[in-house]
């Protein structure tokens, strides 16, 4: 058995520069900068100048030996020892344990399993013209983002090459990748056609125990606990501060193809327990973002509670024409600011909304029954003379039932 560990987590915990200059004080920091630094390097004479750059990235590289890497292979260098003595030096050194864990074999087996389909179905899109023009014409994704969430292609003789799923044949697939920000593997994958077949999405089977299953897969892939885009999103969301909760795969794509990439998947209208804290680990503020229409808002509403049960802050997003986040990426052709713009102006504090839609009925009852009794009312004011009488119980009426006049 292998081990693994989070290495992008312990690296945010050492940030390089600040590394080496609180536990490496030999090495000679010459200049400061925002994007890169420098210093003489410490892995060769490097008196006549300072060849070691050191880049806000938490990258690093000699131009007179070399040697490159990130805050692991520094320590790795600096101290002569392995990958994991460098984590664990590390981790000892800011106060962030290093727990290694075992690595299910079956678990690994079944990954790279997956990572083949994913591979090959991706080498399936790319030459065949009318996925491609479904894509880049019909759902309007650009080459780049069609590779960012490796997209693929199942051809309708994929029946050769899997026995544990039918119905997938010539069908797009979406890969859903493990919460891994380092060179996630793909656990499964949603296969949708881009024609009008029905059902519309075939997902994978949950590794869930069921009768059948090999049982050293239990858990190994779940759908309801993955959001989708979370290994793209994890550093946009800790930058902004916040996280956009969408619903569908398209809405994740479209919404990063305009650079808001802070933006997640749940793949449905509610969150699993597993969801919720795993977007809590890196945020305690969320924008939900669904349908426009009723069932979206209901949806919105139904998510706030989870949320607010977590202590999440939660804003609402009620976008124009009751348009939903890829049809809005859309019609604003994946402008970045507009669409931004359209957010901000549709975007409410999740009670308040709540609020204001949960008593919009009380206030209408009350209007009704204000308008039964002015008409009941009127014939009795108006058999009054005296305009300074008829004045007088009219404003006494109004105050009444509740209205100024």
């Amino acid at each position: 058995m292998g081990n693994e560990l989070n290495i992008e987590e312990l690296k945010e915990h050492a940030p390089l520069l600040w590394y080496i200059k609180n536990f490496y004080p030999s090495v000679q920091i010459k200049t400061e900068q925002a994007n890169v630094s420098n210093a003489i390097c410490p892995f060769h004479d490097d008196k006549e100048s300072p060849s070691l750059a050191i880049y806000a990235n938490g990258s690093w590289k000699c131009f007179g030996c070399g040697m490159h890497g990130d805050v692991i292979q520094f320590v790795q260098n600096m101290e002569n020892v392995d990958f994991i003595d460098a984590c664990k030096i590390i981790g000892n050194n800011v106060g962030f344990p290093i727990e290694l864990q075992q690595v299910n074999p079956a678990w690994k087996a079944y990954m790279e399993q997956m990572d083949s389909h994913v591979k090959r179905y991706w080498n399936n899109l790319q030459s065949n013209a009318e996925a491609m023009n479904y894509l880049m014409n019909v759902r309007k994704m650009t080459p780049e983002i069609i590779n960012e969430f490796r997209l693929g292609l199942t051809y309708v003789d994929e029946y050769k090459y899997r026995s544990d799923m039918g119905n997938i044949s010539n069908r797009i697939v979406i890969p859903l990748l493990e919460h891994s920000i380092h060179k996630p593997h793909s656990v499964g994958a949603a296969y949708r056609t881009f024609h009008d077949e029905i059902p519309k999405y075939v997902n994978d089977i949950n590794k869930d125990g069921r009768k059948g299953q090999d049982p050293n897969l239990n858990g190994v892939f779940i759908k309801g606990n993955i959001l989708y885009g979370y290994p793209q999103a994890k550093q946009a969301i800790k930058q902004a501060g916040y996280g956009i909760i969408v619903e569908g795969y398209f809405d994740v794509i479209s919404m990063h193809q305009a650079n808001i990439k802070n933006t997640v998947g749940i793949m449905g209208t509610h969150m699993s327990d597993n969801q919720l804290q795993s977007l809590r680990k890196i945020t305690n503020s969320v924008l939900i973002f669904l349908d426009g229409d009723e069932p979206g808002i209901n949806g919105m509403v139904k998510l706030a509670q989870q949320l607010y049960k977590e202590n999440f802050e939660v804003m609402m997003i009620i976008a124009p024409k009751c348009m939903d986040p890829d049809e809005l990426c859309k019609d604003k052709n994946y402008n970045p600011i507009e669409i931004m713009k359209i957010i901000k102006d549709n975007m409410y504090d999740a009670m308040d909304y709540i609020i204001k839609i949960n008593t919009e009925s009380f206030k209408s009852h009350i209007t009704t029954e204000q308008r039964k009794i002015i008409k009941t009312m009127e014939p009795i004011l108006n058999s009054i003379p005296s305009s300074f009488k008829r004045d007088f119980y009219t404003r006494k009426l109004f105050k009444e039932i509740g209205l100024n006049n």
